[in-house]
């Protein structure tokens, strides 16, 4: 009855100030609130009401400060952060309805660079893929945090099973295979897999008149880099033609590609080392570093290398070099190996003051995995 009332009408609300109904909305919030605030007062011990209650108290008490001014004229019900959160962790350990819903919410606060908490981010989707195995969705969610915590090999392990779930239980929302698809392939890439970036994208190009151009866009420059590590960047132009680009977009990566094309030694990402690295391999990471000096990810590769080394000095000068000419994915990784650098001399204050460097890149996809490194003492040196 009210219970479901109430989570219905927040959910109208939160549409309908999506598509820009201000008053509607909050004429919806207000009946909502009031439904749910009904039941929790007729039932003290209801834990149904309490995911939708708790969704509201967070989110109403993070809205920017001119939003906030406005609820005094539309009558709306102010929020509390601190009782939003218990509210949906009371929800994901009790509610038989929405406890799963509570998890991933927990999930989404939890894990925003700014003020999260990654690690705890993680345990919540976690308990949500323990409950439901078989579910794709779940588990590409968490693989997508996973590889944004810089768990590159746990990640790319877990979005091959969400694959393989999509495969053999057909029926799901066709929206979550193109998600597993493009993680998948990001994950092949940072591993130094290229040739099975680029088949996963090439399989995407299947269905690329129905993306968005957002999506279009990090496929073309996941595709680029892909052909650019696998020393064929002019075949990426053909790719780029068939992705729904802008015409801007469309003509930044033929710049790319065409930079790439004439200078193929200064954008490529080299070759992984082992672990720990051979005397050859830093050697021949060296010869490629000096052939092109101007290549940001030979000289991170090659710190990496010297780092796991333990030839912590000669890193620090390979480290610095790559974040002064490298693009904010070289910096950011060279930033956490220095702060790696930094843990294993005991040395947490420095690593601290790395991390957050490395947090704060505007264009770093792992800035998540050095905000946690600020909040937690690193457990392994960076994947990356």
């Amino acid at each position: 009855g009210l219970t479901f009332s109430g989570v219905a009408l927040l959910l109208q609300a939160q549409s309908r100030a999506a598509r820009g109904a201000h008053r509607a909305a909050a004429d919806a919030a207000r009946r909502g609130h009031a439904a749910l605030t009904s039941v929790t007062e007729a039932r003290p011990g209801a834990v149904e009401p309490l995911f939708a209650m708790g969704a509201y108290n967070y989110f109403a008490d993070n809205l920017p400060l001119i939003v906030k001014g406005l609820r005094f004229f539309l009558n709306i019900p102010g929020g509390d952060e601190k009782l939003g959160l218990a509210q949906l962790e009371e929800s994901a350990r009790s509610s038989d309805i929405f406890g799963t819903e509570a998890l991933m919410l927990l999930a989404h606060i939890h894990s925003r660079t700014d003020r999260g908490d990654a690690r705890m981010a993680l345990g919540f989707l976690r308990q949500a893929a323990d409950r439901h195995p078989t579910s794709p969705l779940i588990q590409t969610a968490l693989s997508d945090l996973l590889f944004r915590t810089g768990r590159i090999r746990e990640s790319k392990a877990l979005v091959t099973h969400a694959l393989a779930l999509l495969a053999a239980q057909p029926g799901f929302s066709e929206s979550i295979k193109p998600l597993a698809q493009y993680r998948s392939a990001a994950c092949s890439l940072s591993l130094g897999d290229p040739a099975s970036a680029i088949a996963l994208g090439r399989s995407a190009l299947l269905h690329g008149g129905s993306m968005r151009q957002g999506d279009a866009r990090r496929w073309a420059h996941l595709m680029i880099e892909a052909a650019i590590d696998s020393g064929v960047p002019q075949e990426a132009a053909a790719w780029v033609d068939q992705f729904p680009l802008s015409a801007e977009s469309r003509q930044d990566c033929l710049r790319w590609i065409d930079e790439a094309a004439h200078d193929p030694g200064r954008f490529g990402r080299g070759p992984a080392a082992s672990v720990p690295p051979g005397e050859a391999e830093v050697q021949a990471l060296r010869d490629l570093a000096a052939a092109h000096p101007g290549n940001g990810w030979l000289q991170h590769r090659l710190g990496g290398a010297l780092g796991i080394q333990g030839r912590h000095g000669e890193a620090r000068i390979h480290l610095n070099k790559a974040i002064a000419i490298g693009p904010a994915a070289v910096q950011g990784w060279a930033l956490m190996w220095l702060g790696w650098i930094e843990e294993e001399r005991g040395a947490r204050r420095a690593a601290i003051s790395y991390y957050r460097r490395s947090a704060s890149l505007k264009k770093f996809d792992f800035s998540l995995a050095a905000s946690e490194r600020i909040l937690y003492p690193a457990t392994g040196r960076p994947e990356l």
